[in-house]
């Protein structure tokens, strides 16, 4: 008995870290939209899609230089799988409300599972969609205000390469939510069995 109240008591802490992470990374998706909307660096170089970035001249493209949907839209990967993280955190807690009660092969746990791996797997694909899209959009700003500069001064040059970052965190943990999923719904299936030959 005492073995069982300590994994519940472990087990809802967890529950209210996991809960508290969640909620932390969706409070830090919003503050990520509103930096990017503030454009609080001011080079163009802090952006995620910019790998390398080169310019001759007194003239700097800074953040501030491009519009605010392409700001949003240079943010917007980093956001959507901050928030994917969030929310399957927040999808996590009941699962383990379940195992604290011992119901670990409860349909719900399956079902959180379920959408958990859902979650995080669509999060990383709809990022890396957005990460190639904010690159090009990029990539034709910079063109454009090289342009517009030279006009002003034929001295200046400037040259980026791309960068596209792959969300191996949430796919990685979409595939553990799924393989876990499956354990679930097969230790159901075998507690059943086993209630019937009981």
């Amino acid at each position: 008995m005492a073995k069982r109240d300590t994994r519940v008591r472990t087990t809802l802490r967890a529950q209210q870290l996991v809960w508290l992470m969640g909620v932390f990374a969706l409070l830090w998706a919003v503050l990520a939209a509103v930096g990017a909307a503030i454009a609080s660096v001011p080079s163009i170089a802090g952006l995620p899609q910019v790998a390398w970035l080169e310019e001759t001249g007194t003239v700097i493209m800074r953040q501030g230089d491009l519009s605010l949907w392409v700001r949003l839209l240079c943010a917007a990967p980093a956001v959507v799988v901050t928030c994917g993280l969030g929310v399957s955190a927040l999808l996590l807690s009941p699962v383990l409300v379940s195992v604290a009660g011992g119901r670990s092969f409860a349909g719900s746990a399956e079902r959180n599972l379920r959408r958990i791996s859902a979650t995080l797997i669509v999060s990383a694909v709809i990022s890396l969609l957005l990460d190639f899209a904010a690159s090009w959009v990029l990539s034709r700003e910079v063109e454009a205000f090289q342009v517009a500069t030279q006009a002003v001064e034929p001295d200046y040059a400037i040259s980026f390469g791309p960068h596209i970052t792959i969300p191996w965190l949430p796919l990685a943990l979409g595939i553990i939510a799924a393989a876990f999923r499956w354990v679930i719904r097969d230790g159901a299936a075998l507690e059943k069995e086993a209630e019937g030959v009981i």
